[in-house]
């Protein structure tokens, strides 16, 4: 079995010698198909060779359980052929909870099996039951998507957005947002797993060859959600204004001020309180007067 690391985790590389699940497919460990770059990011290629065509799947080590699930992908997930699926989710062997599974998947073909326009689904399974399913679309101009979840005992908080994590990165728009609170499957030995694979084993309809490639995994407990990310900072006639997302949706925060960067936080100056909207949006719109001439350091502070 091969091994890689990935994010800080160890991870294992599937491969078989016949057609098995999802697809079935045939999955091949080769470095052709799975490898991390110099950069530290997981690609994952659909090969052909020998008039067969190999996915890529790996499987974290460890089981992570009740808390906040992030991917962030650097690929043009809408150009993918539509016979290609990504699969960014939670798995257990144990067929419990219908296998504790919790998907992020790029998939063209709705809950009959149509292609219908849309190419992007939160889903709790068995996706068959009403409500477990939430279709939108990743539009073709978005290079980079971050995709995140937060599994607590009775909820599964679903959010997808364009853009990435980087401060002050380009426009982020959010795609999609939902709250599933079914039959909210229970923590047990699942894993995360991430795959790229194809619809009914069927080869690309374009005949080509495919890759996605994630930047990273994170996982957070469900008391230390991940960090909110400022995507611009404009000065406005007398006024700053910090816009940022990742939020926790409805969740208050408080905007500190300092002129050191290395102060610890008790020491920033409180300017205000506000609350993130329910996408886990912000905005602060900040007086100069407030922060003084010498105070040009912000910080974002979770209550």
């Amino acid at each position: 079995m091969r091994w890689l690391s990935f994010s800080g985790e160890s991870w294992w590389v599937k491969t078989s010698s016949e057609r098995v699940g999802p697809g079935p497919n045939y999955f091949s460990d080769s470095t052709n198909n799975v490898w991390v770059d110099a950069l530290g990011r997981l690609h994952l290629r659909i090969t052909q060779d020998a008039g067969r065509w190999y996915c890529a799947e790996v499987v974290s080590a460890r089981t992570f359980g009740f808390g906040w699930y992030r991917f962030v992908i650097e690929s043009r997930l809408a150009n993918l052929d539509t016979n290609i699926v990504l699969g960014l989710f939670t798995w257990s062997d144990d067929p419990a909870w219908a296998h504790r599974e919790i998907d992020f998947e790029r998939l063209c073909m709705d809950t009959t099996g149509r292609i219908d326009g849309n190419n992007f689904q939160f889903v709790v399974q068995p996706w068959e039951m009403p409500g477990h399913v939430v279709r939108f679309k990743i539009p073709p101009q978005a290079t980079s998507s971050v995709h995140t979840f937060c599994w607590e005992p009775g909820a599964v908080r679903f959010r997808s957005r364009v853009g990435g994590l980087a401060p002050l990165s380009a426009t982020t728009n959010v795609l999609d947002t939902w709250v599933y609170t079914l039959v909210t499957p229970q923590s047990g030995d699942e894993n995360v797993r991430i795959n790229l694979w194809l619809y009914d084993g069927m080869p690309p309809g374009n005949g080509h060859e495919a890759e996605v490639i994630v930047s990273r995994f994170d996982f957070s407990p469900l008391a230390k959600p991940f960090p909110p990310v400022v995507i611009r900072a404009s000065l406005i006639g007398t006024n700053i204004v910090l816009i940022g997302t990742d939020g926790v949706p409805g969740g208050s925060y408080l905007l500190l001020s300092s002129s050191e960067l290395g102060l610890p936080a008790c020491a920033w100056m409180p300017l205000q309180t506000n609350r993130f909207d329910a996408a886990g949006n912000f905005t602060c719109t900040v007086g100069l007067a407030e922060t003084q001439p010498q105070f040009r350091f912000f910080l974002l502070q979770l209550q």
